[in-house]
């Protein structure tokens, strides 16, 4: 016996998954080919996507203006301070200007526009 598949799936923006399952089973015996193809519309559960591999924040050390190079859009910019503060926060932005924060170390947080992510560590100096 013999048996193929063909597996195609699709995940819509809103997070529904769609796809078509083909299943063909070949009987060595009698030489028989019975194809069924299914169809499933399912929604998922999808966790944000961690971009920090792919979005990168400089000049780090920064004095002031931070610059965010990333492959998709952002939609926003939070920096805290290692006391879980908001010191900064930002929409549509690729460029933070931290020239008011204090000499220390601090995180940014970026959100783009299809909830992914990005946690980075910023160094500010003086």
């Amino acid at each position: 016996m013999h048996v193929n598949r063909n597996l195609v799936f699709s995940v819509s923006e809103t997070g529904i998954l769609n796809g078509e399952v083909t299943l063909v089973i070949e009987n060595a015996i009698t030489a028989t080919v019975s194809p069924e193809t299914f169809s499933v519309v399912t929604s998922i559960a999808s966790n944000p996507a961690d971009y920090s591999a792919l979005i990168s924040v400089f000049p780090n050390p920064a004095r002031d203006l931070v610059q965010i190079k990333s492959p998709v859009e952002i939609t926003s910019i939070t920096v805290y301070d290692f006391s879980a503060r908001v010191v900064y926060k930002s929409i549509h932005n690729s460029s933070a200007d931290l020239g008011h924060l204090q000499t220390g170390l601090y995180v940014m947080q970026i959100i783009t526009v299809n909830d992914g992510y990005a946690m980075k560590k910023i160094s500010i100096v003086k």
